[in-house]
């Protein structure tokens, strides 16, 4: 999915080198290509983030694409200090058409449920959402004035990024985090790729 544009800007090359109808016919390509790509699940925009937490971010995305778990066009912005994320470690927001993360922590556990809240809001349905609260025993599914985890929400990011999060478990963890499993399964569809 990364290498969408870098196609792009080869086709566009590629044309320009065999004279295909002048600058105004790659402009044309270009834009029709690009139109093209928007239709495919790009990177996020990262801001903010150093060398060494860029990779983070970006391996934290391709655990989702690697499972097929479709996350919504993104902004990621690292911030320096809790300011930047009301006070927390990292928040998820909508805005407009575009969906934004703010990461206040270098914690690629935390990455990975920020994009959990982005993925679950653009994907489960009410019915989904419905087992995973009676799965968890919450009575709400989101509720900023609640204790953190009294929502489900929350549990759920942090099931879905613990599923997501590690080394492969041992046959013990697999008996031992059965309820976990089963939730990362009941939320995603699929099983967690913890499990060999």
């Amino acid at each position: 999915m990364r290498s969408a544009a870098r196609i792009a800007t080869a086709i566009g090359l590629f044309g320009r080198v065999l004279g295909i109808g002048g600058a105004a016919n790659a402009t044309t390509v270009n834009s029709a290509l690009a139109s093209q790509l928007t239709r495919i699940s790009a990177p996020p925009g990262i801001y903010g983030a150093d060398a060494e937490f860029a990779p983070v971010i970006e391996a934290a995305i391709d655990r989702y694409d690697a499972i097929g778990l479709e996350l919504p066009r993104l902004r990621i912005y690292v911030h320096s200090t809790s300011a930047g994320c009301q006070g927390h470690e990292g928040t998820y927001g909508q805005y407009g058409q575009r969906d934004r993360i703010d990461l206040c922590t270098e914690s690629r556990f935390y990455v990975l449920h920020e994009l959990a809240h982005a993925w679950e809001q653009h994907t489960l349905t009410d019915e989904v959402r419905e087992a995973v609260m009676e799965h968890a025993d919450k009575e709400v599914w989101h509720d900023r004035d609640l204790p953190w985890l009294d929502s489900a929400a929350e549990v759920a990011a942090n099931n879905i990024a613990w599923g997501l999060m590690g080394p492969p478990l041992s046959e013990f963890e697999v008996n031992a985090f059965a309820p976990l499993l089963e939730r990362f399964e009941l939320l995603t569809g699929v099983m967690s790729p913890r499990i060999d």
